[in-house]
């Protein structure tokens, strides 16, 4: 059962990390790929939801939260549709690939510790069995910000390719 829960919780998670990375693209390639400067009106969603979602490793009720958590990301899905298409030039099939590269070590590492369904009992881990959760709640909290990563990443790309 934790393992199903845990993987329909995955599925829902990556949809809203997908969507809200679209509208983070979709963004970046408005502003010519470059980060807007001194605007955190991006960064505060994600910042109430990290804060929220400390909450519940103190009190000690993930469970109740995650279906909570699951309803906000297919909220994040449903309004976070850029009014524009998004144009798939290569400059972001580069930060696309860059991006998915990130999210993939994060879900690696977060199945990785969710097989052993019992992470807290045997040995000292902060959040226990929620570990997994964690990391995936990481992941969306922190999706503008790789966003952004994953565009300085592939500058030297850019530069490289004005050079030839």
């Amino acid at each position: 059962m934790y393992t199903l829960f845990f993987c329909i919780y995955a599925v829902v998670t990556l949809i809203g990390i997908i969507f809200f990375g679209l509208r983070e693209f979709h963004t970046l390639q408005l502003n010519g790929y470059k980060t807007p400067k001194n605007n955190f009106k991006r960064y505060i969603f994600p910042l109430i939801m990290l804060l929220s979602g400390c909450l519940p490793f103190a009190f000690d009720a993930w469970t109740y939260f995650l279906p909570v958590f699951c309803i906000a990301y297919l909220i994040i899905t449903l309004f976070n549709k850029p009014s524009k298409s998004l144009k798939y030039t290569t400059h972001i099939k580069r930060m696309m690939t860059t991006f998915f590269i990130i999210v993939a070590v994060g879900f690696i590492w977060a199945f990785l510790l969710a097989k052993e369904g019992k992470a807290g009992s045997e040995k000292y881990i902060p959040f226990g069995i929620y570990m997994p959760y964690f990391i995936l709640n990481t992941i969306v909290w922190f999706t503008p910000i790789l966003v952004s990563l994953s565009n300085l990443i592939n500058k030297p790309f850019k530069k490289y390719k004005e050079i030839t």
